[in-house]
């Protein structure tokens, strides 16, 4: 065709157009020409129809395809949504269920145990229960358990008693003298171990056993007597409460050499409540040189049977006076002091301590007969308390240097002395201070 619009050929049935553009008036035409084929050919329209038909259900196609596929996806994370919270609800619930169940189960059991407690604190179920408790106890103590212990107990007592009297308990040892009396399985060996002991203790009365003695020390200084028996009675108190029992012993040895019917009291007391066998046996031996009897240690209720009898028929140490006397003299009541150790002096003539101090007081009120009369009771009379009363003679009358001397060579030999020059004490206010010093190398403190 060289038309420029080629027209529609009705053999072929097609319509081919050129490349250039079509004019209104093409169009018009190309549209009347449709029109009228269309309408005069059916199977031409159908064409038309099917091909438009197909492009639209291509279109639908397609958004369908895309929306589908979106839709399925949305529908599927909606349902998984759905599912999780589905889970989530069931699982919080059967926890919920879960938590439910374990407050029940703890709410049954506390009842539970609180109905139980009630019932056990009732009353009745009380006696019922401990009446059961007593009697199945009682016949289990009654028929093995308590014969048992009872034996044991009173086997380990006893070999715990033996051991402590071996080691000179005199406590234990006076327990063994009460189970020999019985009649049990253990009397007879109880009696075997107090003969044991106390042919120990006959030994240690041989002359040739060594003997302990009483001895006074402060620091490097010792002093083993002899000792005058206010001395002794002064130290009574606390050599009977000395922990130490070699102490003790050397304290009795020393005081019954004395064999002073005044100290009677407190042996026996010491005696009462010795706690060793060695002290106790020493003891029974002083007692027996002042009451003239045989005691031992496991005569022990005889001697206290004895001394029930006897104590009123002896007169006991003047302890309060001599304290009197001392107060007196450190106030400076010499007339006071003076009659107090005279009464010391009166019971005991071998008080040579209370003897120094009673002439001391009489000096110092003029007295120098009586004082005089007091000196020549020292024995022996160049004893350390002779030398103490001659050298506070020579102070009181004026030998001042020769009391220093005598002072200071006391203070050299006999440092443990109770009553030795201190200065600043008025009682020594006379003393040449700077002699004393330089006779004794002490430097003036």
């Amino acid at each position: 065709m060289a038309d420029e619009a080629k027209q529609f050929c009705p053999k072929c049935e097609k319509l081919e157009l050129s490349d250039n553009r079509l004019t209104r008036e093409d169009l018009e035409q190309l549209s009347r020409i449709v029109s009228k084929r269309l309408k005069a050919d059916w199977k031409f329209k159908g064409q038309i129809f099917g091909a438009v038909l197909l492009v639209v259900l291509a279109v639908i196609g397609v958004i369908d395809a895309v929306v589908g596929f979106n839709l399925k996806q949305n529908m599927a994370e909606h349902f998984e949504n759905q599912e999780k919270q589905a889970k989530k609800k069931i699982d919080d619930h059967l926890g919920s269920v879960d938590e439910d169940i374990k407050k029940s189960l703890a709410q049954a059991d506390s009842q539970m145990r609180s109905n139980i407690a009630r019932n056990f604190e009732a009353t009745n179920v009380q006696v019922i229960i401990e009446n059961v408790a007593k009697a199945e106890a009682k016949g289990i103590l009654e028929a093995e358990v308590r014969p048992a212990v009872d034996s044991f107990r009173e086997d380990a007592g006893f070999i715990r008693t033996v051991a402590r009297a071996q080691a000179y308990d005199f406590k234990a040892y006076q327990w063994l003298l009460n189970i020999g009396k019985q009649t049990n399985d253990n009397a007879k060996l109880a009696n075997q171990v107090v003969a044991e002991i106390d042919r120990s203790l006959l030994r240690d009365r041989s002359q040739f056993a060594p003997r302990r003695t009483y001895m006074t020390f402060s620091r490097t200084n010792f002093y083993y007597g002899p000792f005058a028996s206010d001395e002794l009675a002064m130290s009574f108190s606390s050599s009977a409460h000395d922990p130490t029992s070699f102490n003790r012993e050397g304290f009795v040895n020393t005081v019954g050499d004395l064999k002073q019917p005044l100290f009677l009291h407190s042996l026996i007391e010491m005696f009462t409540n010795e706690t060793d066998l060695a002290v106790a046996d020493r003891l029974t031996i002083a007692v027996s040189h002042l009451a003239r009897e045989d005691f031992h240690p496991h005569d022990f209720e005889r001697i206290q049977t004895w001394w029930h009898s006897h104590k009123n028929d002896y007169t006991n140490w003047p302890f309060s006076e001599f304290d009197h006397g001392c107060d007196a003299l450190s106030k400076g009541s010499f007339r006071e002091g003076a009659k107090s150790f005279q009464h010391v002096l009166n019971l005991d003539p071998s008080a040579d301590v209370s003897r120094a101090l009673a002439i001391t007081c009489y000096l110092e009120t003029g007295d120098t007969n009586k004082s005089a009369e007091l000196s020549k009771g020292f024995k022996p009379p160049t004893a350390r308390w002779a030398q103490w009363a001659s050298a506070m003679a020579d102070l009181e009358t004026g030998s001042v240097s020769n009391a220093t001397v005598k002072f200071a060579n006391l203070t050299k030999s006999n440092p443990m002395m109770i009553i030795l020059p201190h200065e600043g004490d008025s009682f020594w206010r006379r003393l040449d201070w700077p002699l004393f010093y330089k006779l004794t190398s002490a430097e003036k403190p």
